[in-house]
């Protein structure tokens, strides 16, 4: 019993349980859309780490508990896509958020969609902008996992859950 004990506590250190993606030192970005009722807005940056893509949903002003100065909205859906080196290597659906815009700067926080490999997470945006044009920023993806085994994790746990049966029945009894 000692060594399934054993077997079990270390094929548990195979399985993720939080994943963070950022796009690192800022590179460039880009933005579309407007921050304005019903319009959706999409920001891109690029980093030395990852390029990180944020389109929200139609924007609903929401003036209430929105920082003096600023102008924010909410959303409802959306979408987001982590990449590296040109390969998609995350993407999600978004289930709501808020963006917050004052005078050349913004931000975009977001909740993930919970699905098979996200049990929740967040996205985040933060940029300077003129006019259309980003100017500084930063985003960032982060999420706890529903801990899905990798293959290779189950294939290590079955070969040793057989291994230990093996050595139990082999075992001789007094």
């Amino acid at each position: 019993m000692k060594y399934l004990l054993a077997l079990l506590l270390l094929t548990g250190m195979c399985f993720a349980n939080s994943i963070d993606y950022d796009t690192g030192n800022f590179s460039s970005g880009t933005m579309s859309g407007a921050f304005k009722q019903g319009s959706m807005l999409s920001v891109s940056i690029t980093g030395s780490l990852h390029t990180i893509n944020l389109t929200t949903g139609p924007l609903v002003l929401a003036m209430n508990g929105c920082p003096t100065g600023s102008t924010c909205f909410d959303f409802s859906s959306g979408s987001t896509t982590v990449s590296q080196n040109g390969s998609t290597v995350f993407t999600d659906q978004l289930v709501g958020g808020i963006t917050i815009k004052s005078n050349g700067t913004a931000s975009i926080n977001a909740s993930l969609m919970s699905e098979p490999g996200v049990a929740a997470g967040s996205a985040t945006v933060s940029f300077d902008f003129n006019g259309m044009k980003i100017t500084a920023g930063s985003e960032n993806v982060a999420f706890n996992s529903s801990i899905t085994p990798e293959p290779a994790a189950l294939f290590l746990f079955g070969t040793g859950l057989l291994g230990t049966v093996y050595l139990w029945r082999k075992k001789p009894r007094a």
